[in-house]
């Protein structure tokens, strides 16, 4: 029996929560191709459940970027394009290296073992050569930086793109195996920087590794990418000077 649309609003909202969850999920794993429609008969079948959590979560996953709602069309995936990437990545390059030369700034004894635990946790995820598992991992180091940053508005701004930067970044891993191996590496000497409260080169590794997998998806995104890659050779651009934090 499907739930009526006079559920509950705590209820509506944890059916909502559960379908941008997985819709979400398919999006960034690839499993929803980009500019594939979304139809909401189609997921209240497939949920079991009413339109309203339908579209609530539909709206959430339109103002986190990965969807599109046109009028009288309904929803589709948002494309991936070299313009929403370079965007993306130059806001990530400026956010994510303050983010690490403060957390190397604030980085104690507990956040030492925090940061080796995940580096720990990134290695065995290599070791299964599962790209959605090392993407995890991955993401788990980003999350553990923020939060040691101490920088409540710099994390927020940072959750604000991290969904769309998500799709490119498993991209990244999934298309271009070899990454993984050298993400290890440069997550290792990121890490070493931080514990040892170098915040220069904290951020200066955290460019880099931005920095590298912006040009690997460029690459991997076709003859426009390409084209892109050759008028800018030295990738996204910086957006602040790396003494300004």
């Amino acid at each position: 029996m499907k739930i009526i649309s006079s559920q509950p609003e705590p209820l509506t909202k944890a059916m909502s929560e559960i379908v941008r969850r997985e819709v979400e999920e398919k999006i960034i794993y690839g499993e929803l191709m980009p500019g594939s429609r979304l139809f909401e008969e189609e997921l209240v079948e497939q949920f079991n459940i009413s339109r309203s959590p339908i579209r609530e979560a539909l709206k959430i996953l339109e103002h986190d970027g990965l969807v599109v709602i046109e009028p009288r069309r309904g929803a589709r995936v948002a494309q991936l394009s070299i313009t929403d990437l370079d965007e993306v990545y130059a806001t990530r390059v400026a956010l994510e290296s303050l983010a690490a030369a403060q957390a190397a700034e604030h980085c104690g004894e507990d956040e030492k073992k925090r940061l080796y635990k995940d580096l720990s946790g990134l290695e065995n995820a290599f070791a299964t050569e599962l790209p959605k598992e090392f993407f995890k991992a991955n993401v788990a180091i980003t999350n553990s930086i923020h939060e040691i940053s101490r920088n409540k508005t710099l994390a927020r701004l940072l959750r604000s793109i991290a969904k769309q930067s998500f799709r490119y970044r498993y991209l990244a891993y999934s298309m271009e195996r070899d990454l993984m191996k050298i993400s290890v590496g440069s997550n290792r000497t990121l890490v070493e920087a931080i514990v040892a409260n170098d915040s220069w080169l904290a951020r200066s590794v955290m460019e880099s590794i931005l920095r590298q997998s912006w040009r690997r998806v460029v690459g991997i995104l076709g003859s426009e990418g390409r084209e892109f890659l050759k008028q800018n050779p030295n990738g996204v651009r910086q957006q602040m000077d790396s003494k300004c934090y």
